[in-house]
């Protein structure tokens, strides 16, 4: 399975004993991301994870592979780290970047991280977004279908 070849890789490397794979309930999650150093997500289909959104809003260093949305909310060596799915290599490769990185620059992709969730995706922006929808939608439903008021006959 795919977390045994990471542990053979990580093995081979040398890097084995530096990183822990961890099984826990959600209620656990924030705890854990609090106490990691690196939270990867080595997804190898994804949508928008919410867990890279959870360990982005309290500023976690996130290395995600780059599949789906993950790359539409990680800018790499911005806001958090992308490297390639199913690339064993990659990720070792990009752990040792990120522990060799001065702690001012990974502070700055902590602080980007926080921002770019509360900026795009708080749970007051992400509503505002679907209402900001809802409304341009019914608009344009109005528009071209003038001959019917779906807004007023909704209201009813």
């Amino acid at each position: 399975n795919y977390k045994n070849k990471l542990l053979n890789t990580l093995e081979a490397s040398g890097k084995a004993n530096i990183i822990s794979f961890l099984e826990f309930n959600n209620s656990e999650i924030y705890s854990l991301f609090n106490e990691s150093d690196l939270v990867l997500l080595p997804s190898l289909i994804e949508g928008v994870s919410i867990a890279l959104l959870e360990a982005l809003s309290i500023g976690c260093l996130v290395a995600a592979s780059n599949v789906g949305g993950n790359s539409e909310i990680i800018t790499h060596l911005a806001n958090g780290y992308l490297f390639e799915s199913e690339n064993e290599i990659a990720i070792v490769t990009l752990i040792n970047e990120i522990r060799l990185t001065d702690k001012t620059n990974l502070n700055k992709v902590r602080q980007n991280a926080r921002q770019i969730i509360k900026t795009k995706y708080s749970i007051d922006m992400m509503l505002f977004e679907v209402i900001d929808q809802i409304i341009r939608s019914a608009a344009f439903i109005r528009i071209h279908h003038n001959n019917i008021d779906f807004l007023n006959y909704f209201k009813n």
